[in-house]
């Protein structure tokens, strides 16, 4: 077990560090090892650790796409290398899907995988088709933001090289031959066929799901449902289903093998169970893919049928550790996936409780109180990687997973009988797809008896780690001291830490060319425009807005203003008011409409909105200039929001001359478009630092050069969030403004892209 941990960390203390691990140190630690015996095992391994983690990422980060060659276009041939997912466009189907480029790309200095977005293509795109296309390709990127999805971590850990778009398309005169291309082939019939005879059967995403690892008819709405559940687990084949797999494969051999008596002298019968069962979780395993995430599952019931055979289950945490030790050596990358750890401290914790602490009771009661003790166990981990947990989970589970042990083998069968066309098949596979449509229905309607999930500020895993142990010492065997410490190594984690102490923080999101600013006082939460969001696409109110909130711990937001309604900055609202649906509304879209005089303030804060004046009437074609334009005041510090005000709007703001407009922190209006950030303007504001929001390397070209020259010219610092991230100040009132948080700088990984312009 020392040697597990001590691999885990040397991977660990490569993956945390934004640089190259210096090989140096291997020198000081083989002399640590040869001198200090009783060391050198853990010391060996924690250097093993860290140089096979180090190859791994280097090798990664050597695939990719370089930024200086972004945007460049180039023909490639490859072939469809998933199952590809689609949405109506206006003129065709919007694709996307994995793409492996051929010997002759990679040659050419092509990473060997890509993420591809094909708009307005064909009506039918098949996996494993081969294509000639001419890509648009881009260096991996993404927004960087507190609590937010890491797309570029997911392109990392994918092994993607690249992102790329379709110009142009040609299929290829041969077919593409292999085991790969022939699995494919398969898993995309077998989901054609349930399609063929359910259609659009809300259980049709279950049984697809469930029996070829085929999500993509699981919608936002479906996955909202599992996270408010905590049944994400049970509709994601993954240790569970193989272990099921595994257990009906052993059940079923060892029934039927006896029946052949002269094969069952040859082989006993508990031998070919092992060995059928590991059979049976193979195929289940390729079937739904063979993904990374499979394959570590699926070599977990491999060497747990092998430790079984050579007796090594007789100490469960020795095996445990040589399980994790494979499975991490295999893909130390892989310790980036939080499923990892929740699976195994999962396991862990079913070991432990059956094997150490729970007495035997009654089947129902010993699985009700291993929900309840698993729910305890996991709690510190959840809220350490989601901020959150599901509090019904323990009771949803409770019902959810007999069902789904129940279904699985079901959906297989019923899956295997679509690819028939006997009339008798319809009917059976709509039966099974009703059950699911059934347990969907019954999450459905737990979700609605109240709300479910408790948001916590994202804790720091020093907390986290602390919790986990006194999870550990409450479940301990009655008798044991220090029991009670466990209730005190919880408090941390349980306390509420949403409250920010500095009288205003300020965040401007990173959500690509848009616009989301959150200004936070000790007690109150204002949100200033949402994001953009484009249909089928990139939504920021979803996937950057209300992450950071719940991140930061924030469970009521008490105003929304919009400052008009354009897409870059209204897009992400109808997240953010499913998420925060109490949040009192305030411009553009809304029954409260911002006029020039409106004031309120919070705490020791005051809010003003300067624009536009009383009576401008609706927004017109120039609806830009009819931006709500606020004014933050703390102490002898002030922050400007602009909006998407322009040349008009800005001569408008110099004329009023009854309100002040000077700020020591000014958000470019537009972007930093040239259409505004006028000398005037500049010279009335003041500013010391101005903020862009803006997308990197958008075509849009936020900022204009010659704006960026015109702040500079002033001795104006400038930041960008499409370089910097998400950037964060805080403001006590006092005089002179510092630099900020910048996500990107002081959150970095080897696999984030340089904070370049």
């Amino acid at each position: 077990m020392r040697w597990a941990a001590a691999f885990t960390l040397g991977c660990g203390a490569v993956l945390i560090n934004p640089n190259p691990w210096p090989l140096w140190l291997a020198v000081p630690m083989l002399l640590m090892a040869l001198w200090w015996a009783p060391l050198r095992g853990p010391v060996l391994a924690l250097l093993l650790g860290a140089l096979l983690c180090e190859w791994q990422v280097a090798q990664r980060l050597a695939e990719r796409w370089p930024a200086s060659r972004h945007g460049e276009t180039r023909q490639v041939t490859g072939w469809v290398s998933d199952l590809p997912t689609s949405r109506p466009g206006e003129t065709g189907a919007h694709w996307r899907f994995r793409l492996t480029t051929d010997a002759d790309a990679r040659a050419a200095g092509l990473p060997r995988q890509l993420r591809v977005s094909w708009y307005d293509g064909p009506d039918t795109l098949a996996a494993a088709s081969c294509w000639q296309f001419d890509l648009r390709l881009r260096t991996p990127r993404g927004s960087h933001n507190p609590g937010s999805f890491d797309y570029e971590g997911w392109l990392f850990r994918e092994r993607l090289g690249a992102t790329a778009s379709v110009r142009d398309a040609v299929p290829c005169a041969i077919e593409v031959t292999g085991p790969r291309a022939a699995l494919l082939r398969v898993r995309a019939a077998w989901a054609d066929g349930l399609a063929r005879h359910l259609g659009d059967h809300p259980g049709t995403p279950y049984l697809a799901a469930l029996s070829v690892g085929d999500g993509r008819g699981l919608t936002d709405g479906h996955w909202r449902i599992f996270r408010e559940t905590g049944t994400s687990h049970l509709v994601v084949i993954s240790g569970l289903h193989l272990a099921l797999m595994t257990g009906l494969g052993f059940a079923l051999i060892r029934v039927l093998w006896p029946l052949w008596p002269a094969a069952a002298l040859r082989l006993p019968t508990p031998l070919a169970g092992g060995v059928g069962a590991a059979v049976l979780a193979t195929a289940y395993a390729l079937m739904a893919g063979f993904e990374p995430p499979v394959i570590r599952a699926l070599l977990v019931v491999w060497l747990g049928l092998w430790l079984a055979w050579r007796g090594g289950w007789r100490q469960p945490f020795r095996a445990l550790a040589l399980i994790w030790l494979v499975v991490v050596a295999w893909d130390p990358v892989r310790l980036l996936r939080p499923g990892l750890w929740l699976s195994f401290v999962a396991v862990a914790a079913i070991v432990y409780l059956l094997a150490f602490r729970l007495r035997p009771r009654p089947g129902w009661r010993q699985f009700v109180w291993l929900q309840v003790a698993l729910g305890l166990v996991m709690l510190p981990l959840t809220l350490g990687f989601f901020s959150g947990t599901s509090l019904i989970a323990p009771l949803a589970n409770l019902v959810a997973v007999p069902l789904f042990m129940l279904l699985t083998p079901a959906a297989l069968l019923a899956g295997a009988l679509a690819q028939l066309d006997a009339g008798w098949v319809t009917p059976v596979v709509h039966g099974v797809a009703s059950a699911f449509a059934a347990v969907d229905a019954g999450l459905r309607l737990v979700t609605t008896l109240g709300d479910g999930v408790w948001w916590q500020r994202t804790p720091v895993w020093a907390i986290s780690v602390l919790a986990l142990i006194g999870a550990m010492l409450l479940l301990a065997p009655r008798g044991m001291p220090g029991r009670v410490l466990g209730l005190l190594c919880m408090v941390p984690l349980l306390l509420p830490r949403g409250v920010e102490r500095a009288p205003l923080t300020l965040t401007v999101l990173d959500v690509g060319q848009g616009t989301a600013v959150v200004a936070r006082t000790p007690h109150h939460t204002l949100l200033y425009d949402a994001g953009p969001a484009w249909t089928g696409g990139f939504d920021a109110g979803d996937a950057v807005v209300v992450p950071y909130l719940q991140f930061r711990g924030v469970t009521r937001l008490d105003r929304l203003m919009l400052s008009h309604a354009d897409r870059d900055h209204a897009g992400g609202i109808a997240a953010v008011m499913a998420a925060f649906p109490h949040a009192e509304r305030l411009g553009a879209d809304s029954a409260r409409p911002c006029v020039a005089g409106q004031r309120w303030q919070w705490d020791q804060v005051r809010f003003e909105v300067l624009h536009p004046p009383a009576g401008a009437g609706p927004p017109g074609p120039r609806r830009n200039d009819q931006s709500c334009v606020l004014r933050i005041e703390v102490g002898a510090q002030a922050i400007l929001l602009t909006g998407d005000i322009e040349a008009p709007a800005e001569q408008a703001l110099l004329r009023q001359s009854d309100r002040p407009l000077a700020a020591q922190w000014l958000l470019a209006p537009h972007h930093g478009s040239r259409t505004s950030s006028g000398g005037a303007f500049i010279d009335a504001v003041r500013p010391e630092v101005v903020v862009f929001s803006a997308g990197w390397r958008h075509h849009f070209g936020h900022p204009h050069p010659w704006v960026v020259e015109r702040y500079a010219r002033r001795g104006i610092r400038s930041w960008n969030t499409a370089q910097h991230g998400a950037l964060i100040w805080q403001f006590d009132g006092q005089p002179g403004l510092g630099d900020p948080l910048a996500w990107r700088l002081n959150h970095r990984r080897r696999w984030h892209a340089a904070a370049a312009p």
